[in-house]
């Protein structure tokens, strides 16, 4: 999950309401939520949709002056591999599956395999082709999801400079120029506004 945080620890005018401060906060990260969503699901891999889907934003206000902004995956089992960040240290990692990495989920890449069906497009003269073309459409799906798993876990994913990978990310690092003006000066002025009022 990537998260963007504001706390306002210092307000310039200490006269200003709370609640104008807590409504302005909210406001701003809510907009900034919403246009990181918005770029990380236009930048989304789609094969079934589900990451895309998955991508919501949320803003949480943690104390009086603390607002979390949260742009997460609901649902998404694989999420951490797109979004290239290992799901037990939250650090990242450069490939999204590094090589050497346990098998992934095999019912995932079974679901994947006949979706594009890879095991019914088996061309060549390689034995194991040979053999695999003889066998039952059941064995085959089988064996090629294995096979399909086995790479994943052996080489990793190499094409992770892909543009498939990262667009939360990628959204934050892309968009820091207009997060950082609504975070300053459209926070300020929206502020202002309200005190006004």
């Amino acid at each position: 999950m990537a998260t963007v945080t504001v706390q306002i620890t210092n307000p310039p005018d200490f006269n200003a309401p709370l609640a104008a401060w807590q409504q302005a906060a909210n406001e701003a990260l809510t907009v900034v939520t919403e246009l990181i969503a918005g770029v990380a699901q236009a930048n989304s891999p789609v094969d079934r949709g589900f990451f895309r889907a998955g991508i919501t934003p949320n803003v949480i206000q943690n104390g009086p002056l603390q607002f979390t902004g949260q742009i997460g995956t609901v649902g998404v089992q694989y999420a951490s591999v797109i979004e290239e960040v290992d799901p037990s240290t939250g650090q990242p990692v450069p490939f999204g599956r590094s090589p050497g990495a346990k098998f992934p989920p095999l019912d995932l890449i079974q679901d994947w395999v006949e979706r594009h069906g890879i095991a019914d497009n088996l061309t060549g003269t390689a034995k194991w082709v040979v053999v695999l073309n003889k066998a039952k459409p059941a064995a085959r799906l089988k064996a090629m999801t294995f096979l399909v798993a086995r790479a994943i876990a052996t080489r990793g994913l190499p094409n992770a400079g892909d543009d498939q990978f990262r667009p939360i990310g990628r959204a934050i690092e892309d968009n820091a120029d207009a997060i950082n003006q609504i975070l300053t000066d459209d926070l300020s002025a929206r502020l202002m506004e309200l005190i006004r009022a």
